[in-house]
């Protein structure tokens, strides 16, 4: 299990680092800051976008997933214990998630979500972790708890 704790935590960084990439990128470009901030992505259609490569393209569409994954597993423990942070969380990742498929949009990149239900995703390791947070939420609220602080 710690092993797996390391490599979720180098995981978010991860993440972490890509988001604020893209976020400075944005700025550079002068798409941001903007008076939409944290209502999604705020993109002038008429600014060409410049072509991503392969690994941006890999990592965005990873990290719409990884927001949705966020987003779902606070669904399934608002659901399982009603404890309303679950719920507020969720609606921060749901605007993550819109955030990253403007991009994918806006740079012609499909979307892995789709038209996925809750709990589905087509990464199969974002799948299977899931549902091992899931099911380790179901333990407990505290287990719930560590598994929100997890994500």
């Amino acid at each position: 299990m710690r092993k797996r704790f390391s490599k979720l935590v180098l995981l978010a960084l991860t993440v972490s680092v890509l988001v604020l990439a893209f976020g400075a990128s944005a700025v550079a470009a002068g798409n941001g800051p903007n008076p939409n901030a944290g209502q999604g992505v705020c993109l002038d259609p008429a600014d060409p976008a410049s072509p991503l490569t392969a690994e941006e393209i890999t990592w965005l569409t990873y990290m719409r997933e990884e927001e949705k994954l966020a987003k779902d597993v606070y669904l399934a423990m608002y659901d399982v214990y009603g404890a309303r942070v679950f719920k507020n969380i969720a609606a921060s990742e749901l605007r993550h998630t819109t955030s990253v498929k403007a991009l994918l949009n806006r740079y012609g990149v499909a979307d892995p979500v789709g038209n996925n239900a809750a709990g589905v995703f087509t990464n199969p390791d974002l799948q299977a972790l899931y549902n091992q947070l899931v099911q380790d939420g179901k333990v407990s609220l505290t287990e719930a708890y560590k598994v929100g602080i997890l994500v």
